[in-house]
C-alpha cells in the first residue's frame, strides 16, 4: 500500500502550507498592488522628464543657440585655448661673400603655455628643418645661418601647445644663467677672425646636457650679425668660457647681445642628479 504524501511532511512545512493556502488571496493582492505602484511611480517619472524638458529644453537650447551665435560667448570659451603665436618678417644680414643669416623674430603671448615646433626658412635656397621651441610670454629670435638666398619666409609646422601652471616659480628656479666677461676683438687685417669671447655661468639647481646660445652683433642700432653655438653637459654650478668666431670682414660693432636658449621645461634636457657626466642620455 503507498503511503500518502502529506505523511512525509515535517510540521513546519505543514504550517507553511497552511499559512500559505488560507493567505493566498491577500499574497496576490499585495503582489497586485506592488506592481500597480512600481509602474505608477515609472509613468510618473516619465511624465515629469517631460514636464521638465517642456519648460526648460527650450530655456536649454536657446542658451546653446546664444553661445554659437552670441560672439561674447563663444569668446570667453575661446579665452581657454593658447594665442596664437606672433611672428616677424624675416630679415636677412649679408656677410659680405654672397651668403645670409635669416632672423626673424618670434614671440608668445600666452603666460601658461610653452610652444614646441619645427620651423624652416622657405626660400629658393635649401634649407633645414630644425628643432624650436618659445617658453610662456618669451620674445625670442629664430635663425638659419649662410644660407645663399637672401628673401625667404618662417614657416612654423608641427606646432604643439604644453599647458605650464606656475610657470614663473619653475623659471625662477631654472633659468639662471649669467653672461660674464664678454670681449670683442676684431680681426686685425682682413682674413683674420673676429673673435667674441665670455663666460657663461650656470648657477641654478640644474644640469642641463645642452644649452643653445644665440649672440648678436649691433652696428649703431642695427643687428649686423648672427651666430650660435651649443653648450654640451653645463653642469649646475660651473661656469665655462665660450669664443665664437666670425670669419667674414665685419663693421664697427659698438653692442653685442648674448643669449642662452634653453627650454628649461624639457626633461630630456635636464641631467638627472645621479648621472654622471659624459653618460649618453
Amino acid at each position: 500500500m503507498t503511503q500518502a504524501p502529506m505523511q512525509n511532511l515535517s510540521d513546519s512545512q505543514l504550517k507553511f502550507s497552511y499559512w500559505y493556502v488560507t493567505n493566498k488571496l491577500i499574497l496576490r493582492k499585495w503582489l497586485i498592488a506592488l506592481m500597480i505602484l512600481i509602474s505608477t511611480l515609472f509613468w510618473l517619472f516619465i511624465v515629469w522628464q517631460m514636464v521638465f524638458y517642456a519648460i526648460d529644453g527650450t530655456f536649454e537650447k536657446r542658451n546653446i543657440q546664444s553661445i554659437i551665435s552670441d560672439g561674447s560667448s563663444w569668446q570667453a570659451v575661446n579665452n581657454f585655448a593658447p594665442k596664437p603665436l606672433k611672428i616677424t618678417d624675416a630679415k636677412a644680414i649679408s656677410d659680405g661673400n654672397s651668403k645670409y643669416d635669416l632672423i626673424s623674430g618670434l614671440s608668445n603671448p600666452n603666460s601658461d603655455w610653452l610652444a614646441t615646433f619645427n620651423y624652416q626658412f622657405i626660400s629658393s635656397d635649401t634649407t633645414y628643418k630644425y628643432d624650436g621651441f618659445i617658453l610662456p610670454g618669451q620674445e625670442k629670435y629664430l635663425m638659419d645661418l649662410g644660407l645663399d638666398s637672401p628673401v625667404a619666409n618662417l614657416q612654423i609646422i608641427n606646432l604643439d601647445w604644453t599647458r605650464v601652471e606656475e610657470f614663473e616659480p619653475i623659471y625662477n628656479q631654472r633659468y639662471q644663467f649669467e653672461i660674464s666677461n664678454e670681449e670683442f676683438t676684431a680681426g686685425a687685417k682682413a682674413g683674420d677672425p673676429n673673435v667674441l669671447s665670455f663666460d657663461i655661468t650656470n648657477h641654478s639647481a640644474y644640469s642641463y646636457w645642452s644649452v643653445g646660445i644665440q649672440a648678436f652683433l649691433y652696428a649703431g642700432s642695427n643687428i649686423t650679425s648672427a651666430n650660435y653655438i651649443a653648450v654640451e653637459q653645463l653642469k649646475a654650478g660651473e661656469t665655462r668660457t665660450v669664443n665664437l668666431h666670425w670669419n667674414n670682414q665685419l663693421p664697427r660693432i659698438n653692442d653685442l647681445e648674448i643669449i642662452a636658449d634653453v627650454n628649461i621645461l624639457d626633461q630630456d634636457n635636464i641631467i638627472p642628479p645621479e648621472s654622471p657626466v659624459g653618460d649618453p642620455r
